[in-house]
């Protein structure tokens, strides 16, 4: 019977450097690129900053918030955005502190 090495980790993110992983360098490239395309909309003054600017919105959401390490903050937002009120709501601790006893 032939034996197979499963790994115990199947997450593991390809790393482009010591700081980046290939998802960031793609996310950044991707809003690089579609920055560089779009730059005609805006302001010609400000076309170079509006660039810049989204390199740098690129960089905040591949960022690994410190709340949640194991979600990147573009995840983050995602979540907060699709937030259901009517499953999660506040929990009165007076309230289990009655039931408990």
């Amino acid at each position: 019977m032939a034996r197979y090495n499963i790994p115990t980790e199947v997450q593991t993110e390809l790393k482009m450097g010591k700081h980046f992983m290939l998802f960031d360098v793609i996310i950044l490239a991707s809003l690089g690129s579609i920055a560089w395309l779009t730059k005609g909309f805006v302001y010609e003054p400000l076309q170079y900053v509006y660039v810049v600017y989204a390199i740098l919105v690129g960089f905040w959401v591949t960022r690994k918030p410190s709340s949640n390490p194991g979600k990147r903050n573009y995840q983050v937002m995602l979540i907060a955005l699709r937030f259901n009120r009517t499953v999660y709501h506040s929990i009165d601790i007076n309230a289990l502190e009655d039931e408990e006893i």
